[in-house]
């Protein structure tokens, strides 16, 4: 049609609200076939307050250098995590993976090298983790914990989202090592509106909770806020919970490291089979200590 034929450029604030919109409506219009790119407006100003500060012809020149659908996706994933961290890149293949396979196959192809060369990630790890498709259509952020789910939260999520309503010392515990324990999705986006209303009083006021949610997360809530807590138990099951997270997440780096040696070939890659042999060896060692 005439409207794919169209350069759409998208550009919203610079601000991390502005961005999510942007990574909303790069999905709404590659789900009806529009390719759109995303524009970085530089030095935090919104769209107009740039034109205003520097000009229409500087305006577009940033709308030439705008991101392409994948280019963007992949590095709007990338910024919620800590790449430095082993955990959070293992999260980061994990959410790049589901972006990968919402694309074309021969797209997909591209990002995958492209991904690879970028992060410094083996392109057979990179492999493994996007052909893992048994269950494709959730997004990798709702899939760290083996408890059954709810909505976007496991089991394991819940719990834990519930005792840090509950007292103000999980909240603290889970924030200290949000990172690790929710490093994305809603469970991260309850959790952070949990610290934001949180003034240390107990009960707390969920209403305020509420207020800094919407879509996903506040449906999420509700059903947090539903989940009965045995009085007297709520330490044994904290130290469960965190025991569960943590084992799954072990268990992901497990399987991801199992598949990266399972397509790696001996003769071209001996160095990397020996570095993915000793992470491997050790990612066990430390699910026979839990």
């Amino acid at each position: 049609s005439a409207a794919c034929d169209l350069d759409i450029i998208l550009s919203y604030d610079a601000d991390s609200a502005g961005q999510k919109a942007a990574d909303r409506g790069l999905d709404i219009l590659y789900q009806v076939g529009l390719i759109a790119k995303v524009m970085k407006v530089t030095d935090g100003k919104d769209p107009d307050e740039f034109v205003k500060a520097h000009g229409k012809n500087a305006f577009m020149e940033l709308a030439a250098e705008a991101a392409a659908y994948g280019d963007f996706k992949l590095a709007y994933a990338a910024s919620g995590f800590d790449l430095a961290d082993p955990q959070q890149r293992v999260s980061f293949i994990e959410e790049a993976a589901g972006v990968l396979r919402r694309m074309k196959p021969v797209e997909a192809d591209i990002y995958i090298k492209k991904l690879a060369e970028t992060y410094d990630i083996s392109e057979s790890a990179v492999r493994a983790q996007y052909n893992l498709r048994s269950e494709q259509t959730a997004p990798p952020r709702q899939m760290r914990a083996s408890a059954s789910k709810q909505g976007g939260l496991t089991e394991t999520e819940s719990d834990l989202l519930k005792l840090a309503i509950i007292d103000e010392k999980y909240a603290e515990a889970l924030g200290e090592k949000k990172e690790e324990y929710f490093p994305a999705g809603t469970a991260r986006e309850i959790l952070d509106a949990i610290a934001k209303c949180d003034e240390g009083i107990r009960p707390m006021d969920t209403g305020r909770i509420r207020e800094c949610l919407e879509g996903p997360a506040e449906q999420d809530l509700e059903r947090v806020l539903g989940k009965p807590v045995p009085h007297g138990s709520e330490d044994q099951m904290f130290r469960d919970c965190i025991a569960s997270l943590r084992k799954d997440r072990l268990k992901q780096q497990e399987k991801l490291l199992m598949d990266s040696l399972d397509l790696a070939d001996e003769e071209e890659n001996g160095e990397e089979i020996v570095k993915l042999t000793k992470k491997l060896i050790e990612i066990q060692k430390q699910l026979n200590n839990i």
